[in-house]
């Protein structure tokens, strides 16, 4: 072969990868028909479809708007999935992916809570490549550095969302704590995002605490929870969202029972669980329980 001959080929096969790596990392069509936003906050997630770069992202929001559901939720990173994020030779891969996503739910009428970090027990993981946590880093002072890689990873999502960006909500930490709560918050309201559009997630029991922010997130509803809702949730109003996230194992009535005391109390929108992460992320596709939980929930929105 000659010079010219090799020259060629190695264009070709680079022009072949940029060509993959943009079908992988940015799958979403630009002829995807335009739906509203519009209706109470009701949805179901995953919480790896941004992490795994293997789900098919396009199918998952497509199925969910075609059940009429219009919110979903999912981590900026999930550590017992990509600690070193395979899948994605670059974090801008990663970002693209992110993009994607958005731009999507957007166009199909989709809200997306973004959860930027994670809790303890799960950023045990590390909640950034190649970090472990050791107990220490929800105290800045004694883990400088690593809070450092966490605000510019925290910089680099803000800059690919849009600090502005409507129908998107900022989750400051999954089930976190006050010690990363606050700080997350003031990082965020620094770069332009709305502090009426941040969520704080919290686990069990209900309170009043607010941290400033637009809506407060319970988790881990599950035995109890309807008549929990009933005693309290009255005097609670729509800066309320429930999730039934840790509430496993789960059970489609009584998911569609929570779901509807949600509803009828005035929270500010409810969200399952999908067990597909536990039935792999073909998504089989999804079973005929979850497929009908979705089918009624969509007719809560």
């Amino acid at each position: 072969m000659t010079l010219i001959g090799i020259v060629v080929s190695l264009i070709l096969i680079v022009l072949a990868i940029c060509i993959f790596r943009k079908k992988l990392f940015r799958k979403t069509k630009p002829n995807v028909p335009s739906r509203p936003h519009s209706g109470w906050l009701v949805g179901i997630s995953t919480y790896e479809l941004l992490a795994k770069a293997d789900l098919d992202y396009e199918r998952f929001l497509t199925w969910c708007a075609d059940k009429g559901l219009n919110y979903t939720r999912f981590f900026a990173y999930a550590g017992w999935v990509n600690k070193d994020w395979p899948g994605f030779p670059t974090r801008q891969d990663y970002l693209d992916r992110l993009r994607g996503i958005v731009e999507l739910a957007d166009r199909l009428g989709i809200t997306v809570q973004l959860n930027v970090l994670l809790n303890d027990s799960q950023s045990a993981h590390g909640n950034w490549p190649g970090e472990i946590n050791t107990g220490t880093w929800y105290f800045r002072e004694q883990a400088p550095d690593l809070w450092a890689k966490r605000d510019q990873f925290i910089r680099d999502i803000v800059a690919t969302v849009g600090p502005q960006r409507e129908h998107f909500l900022w989750g400051l930490e999954n089930e976190g704590k006050d010690e990363v709560h606050r700080p997350t918050r003031d990082l965020l309201a620094s770069l332009g995002v709305p502090p009426e559009r941040m969520v704080a997630c919290r686990n069990r029991p209900l309170d009043h605490e607010r941290y400033s922010v637009g809506f407060t997130e319970f988790h881990g509803f599950h035995e109890g929870a309807i008549d929990l809702l009933d005693t309290t949730g009255g005097a609670k109003g729509s800066h309320i969202l429930i999730s039934d996230d840790g509430g496993r194992p789960y059970n489609t009535e009584k998911t569609w029972e929570l779901a509807q005391a949600a509803k009828r109390h005035g929270m500010g929108g409810f969200e399952h669980q999908s067990d597909m992460e536990l039935h792999g992320h073909d998504l089989g596709w999804m079973d005929a329980n979850e497929a009908e939980l979705a089918r009624r929930l969509g007719t809560l929105k």
